[in-house]
């Protein structure tokens, strides 16, 4: 009985180690032009190293691989516009050739004609395991500081919208964004909780601050919660007590 014991807790240990994998994604929206990712030894402000997942086209349903570049059955989808490699003031604070660079200085631009809702795009993620997650979206206007955008995270925290823009500071002369203050103008963090069959929501908006703006993503980072991992193996653990 105790290698049974043995047995389950360490195909237990080894499926967890999968599905923990399976659902961290790191993801690069890039120009045609300029498709060029950062690396998979660059962890960026989540600090989760791993493959990049780059996409180049703001059409269509993308299956995402995990960080160890494998197969999943998680999607993401655009809702329209298009994608473009931008220059200007933030474009000049990246070091050319770093990892920085190759995030920040393209991405997807949604467009400024709001749907029903009053967003410019939404992008839609399928497929997640449920639990809690952590989400960085990064949404800088490479081309112009003075832009900003909207983001809302579908039933997450904060309470959407958050606007994310600005001029990038020293730090973004560094390959680790978490180097960032505690207010960061390249990103905005989320947590939200994902229930059975539920899609993970960004709500891109235009902020009514100032003058035009324009809306910029230019990567996004997924990664459960510390807590509800340790949830699911406690579970588990009581799960193996019982069968005892």
């Amino acid at each position: 009985m105790r290698r049974i014991h043995v047995f389950v807790g360490a195909c237990f240990a080894v499926s967890m180690a999968s599905v923990a994998n399976a659902q961290l994604f790191n993801i690069d929206l890039s120009a045609t032009a300029n498709p060029v990712g950062p690396a998979a030894a660059y962890g960026a402000a989540a600090g989760q190293p791993g493959h990049w997942n780059n996409f180049q086209n703001p059409l269509g349903v993308f299956p995402l691989n995990d960080l160890g570049n494998l197969p999943t059955g998680v999607t993401m989808s655009l809702d329209g516009g298009s994608m473009g490699a931008f220059t200007g003031p933030n474009s000049a604070a990246t070091v050319a050739g770093t990892n920085a660079e190759n995030l920040l200085d393209d991405g997807w631009d949604p467009g400024t004609g709001p749907d029903v809702n009053g967003n410019v795009g939404v992008i839609t993620f399928a497929g997640l395991a449920p639990g809690s997650y952590s989400v960085y979206v990064y949404a800088i206007a490479p081309d112009d500081i003075s832009f900003r955008t909207g983001l809302e995270v579908v039933g997450g925290l904060p309470a959407g919208p958050v606007n994310v823009g600005g001029a990038l500071g020293a730090a973004n002369s560094f390959d680790d964004l978490s180097a960032y203050p505690a207010a960061p103008t390249a990103y905005a963090v989320f947590t939200k909780t994902i229930g059975i069959a539920e899609n993970l929501v960004i709500n891109v908006t235009l902020p009514n601050i100032g003058g035009t703006n324009f809306a910029t993503i230019n990567g996004i980072q997924i990664t459960p919660e510390p807590g509800s991992l340790a949830l699911l193996v406690l579970g588990a653990g009581a799960l193996i007590r019982r069968r005892r």
